[in-house]
């Protein structure tokens, strides 16, 4: 995901300065041009292909609105200074309205900035409007035309990033188990392992957050975070075992290690996601109560002390 997001700026910004060079433009024109595309392929976090062009929507006016602000104070540099420390606060205050707040914020940020490094006057605002639209309008054409990505597959990606990272995950302790040691090295491999299985289980969740629950999809969450806490339990109790002397001495404690290493990494071969709605009323069943949802995890104690990001709400942005 990170390598097409990188793809897309790249391209987008490439195409920006093709057309604004074909067209004559001159340097400052070009240089307002790049930066904007690569801001706008790079501020855009919603996952959500069709909020991702609400947002894209929403910043060509708030981008021309405050390159204009900025060019019309370049002949009064108190002001315009002034203003520019009331367009950071802005923008640092929008995210708390999540991604397309945090988006938006830049947008504004960015122009504002732009205006302010070229010296824009006040007739040069055509040229660099211009600019602003040719940089947004390539973005948006590299986006849905070059290899565009819908809700379905933005999500069976999601889904097939915690699979990759839960198999990590039970690998290495299904290695730790089967060598019996427990080096400082494993330890921080495996916690770094969980991390980022927790982090793609908040990845779908966001996903998820931005578009309407359907019979596929709302048993998702509570399916991948029992599986979360599962591994996680599995991996403290390995650590813990492997620390114990008792543990690495004795024959038939070596041969039971052996034995559960193989179920383990016999783990990794099962299908952690596509689980029907009647499949997860049965786990909730046979479990006592329905699972808690991904937004309700604490940090986890034990072995693993460090503290792993949370869901937040919108009004609250500091992590808990």
């Amino acid at each position: 995901m990170r390598l097409t997001s990188a793809m897309r700026a790249v391209l987008g910004t490439a195409a920006t300065r093709a057309v604004l060079t074909a067209l004559r433009a001159p340097e400052t024109v070009l240089v307002v041009g790049g930066f904007t595309a690569m801001t706008t392929s790079l501020a855009v976090s919603d996952l959500h292909p069709r909020n991702r062009l609400i947002t894209l929507g929403l910043g060509v006016p708030l981008s021309l609105a405050s390159l204009a602000a900025g060019a019309a104070l370049t002949p009064y540099p108190t002001a315009a200074k002034l203003v520019f420390l009331a367009v950071i606060y802005l923008a640092v205050q929008a995210r708390q309205f999540g991604p397309r707040g945090l988006g938006l914020g830049i947008f504004g940020f960015m122009a504002f900035l732009l205006s302010r490094f070229t010296q824009a006057r006040a007739d040069q605002l055509p040229q660099f409007g211009a600019s602003v639209l040719v940089a947004f309008g390539a973005v948006t054409t590299v986006w849905y035309c070059v290899g565009p990505v819908t809700a379905s597959q933005a999500l069976r990606r999601l889904r097939h990033t915690f699979d990759v990272r839960l198999h990590d995950v039970l690998r290495d302790t299904a290695s730790m188990i089967a060598t019996g040691h427990d080096i400082d090295t494993r330890s921080r491999s495996l916690q770094d392992r969980l991390g980022r299985l927790h982090a793609s289980v908040l990845l779908i969740e966001d996903f998820l957050d931005e578009r309407a629950a359907d019979e596929d999809t709302e048993a998702l969450l509570p399916h991948l975070s029992r599986v979360e806490v599962a591994a996680h339990r599995l991996a403290v109790l390995a650590v813990r075992a492997m620390r114990t002397p008792a543990a690495r001495n004795d024959l038939s404690e070596r041969t039971a290690r052996q034995r559960l290493a193989q179920r383990i990494r016999a783990l990794r071969h099962q299908p952690t996601v596509g689980i029907t709605c009647a499949a997860e009323r049965c786990a909730e069943g046979y479990e006592g109560g329905p699972a808690t949802p991904p937004g309700r995890l604490r940090s986890r104690a034990g072995l693993f002390p460090r503290g792993r990001r949370t869901r937040r709400s919108p009004a609250d942005s500091r992590p808990t």
